[in-house]
């Protein structure tokens, strides 16, 4: 079983980070009143898009992932309450200001490390779509070379495919 690179106890769920996904584990009392009930979320670092975090102040903090099939940047505190994608966690009665500052570092670290894997998703799309583009580039210009199409043709949809 492999281990989780961070784990990050919420109100409504258990957040565990690894390399290639987060898993939000929803057990308990609370997970069924603040998220609706138990059961895992698992969402590959390949499908999220965005990350969104508060620091815990007077009120409850979160970390929320937007993905293509769900979760949300927009709205607040009470959006991220209600979205399948977010980790909720707060100040519990009697905490001190060194467990708070721990768990904003903690929802930081996981923040970072996420948003570098997100980064990283972007980059090898960017690079799989420049050699789409050139192996498409090459068809068309065997294309030309075999009289199927004419410069013009080929100019043209080398400008399209290059963005230019």
């Amino acid at each position: 079983m492999e281990t989780a690179k961070y784990v990050l106890e919420g109100q409504n769920g258990l957040l565990k980070v690894f390399d290639d996904k987060v898993v939000i584990e929803r057990k308990g009392f609370k997970a069924l009143v603040t998220s609706g009930g138990g059961g895992n979320t698992t969402i590959d670092m390949s499908d999220i898009r965005a990350i969104q975090s508060k620091h815990i102040d007077f009120t409850v903090g979160y970390i929320r992932f937007a993905t293509l099939y769900g979760g949300s940047n927009q709205g607040g505190v009470r959006a991220a309450l209600k979205d399948e994608n977010t980790v909720t966690f707060s100040a519990q009665r009697g905490f001190q200001e060194k467990k708070i500052k721990q768990l904003n570092d903690l929802s930081d670290e996981i923040v970072n490390f996420v948003e570098e894997k997100i980064k990283a998703n972007k980059n090898k799309n960017s690079a799989m779509q420049a050699v789409s583009s050139a192996e498409e580039l090459a068809k068309f210009k065997q294309l030309l070379d075999m009289g199927v199409i004419n410069q013009d043709e080929f100019d043209a949809k080398k400008k399209q495919l290059l963005g230019l």
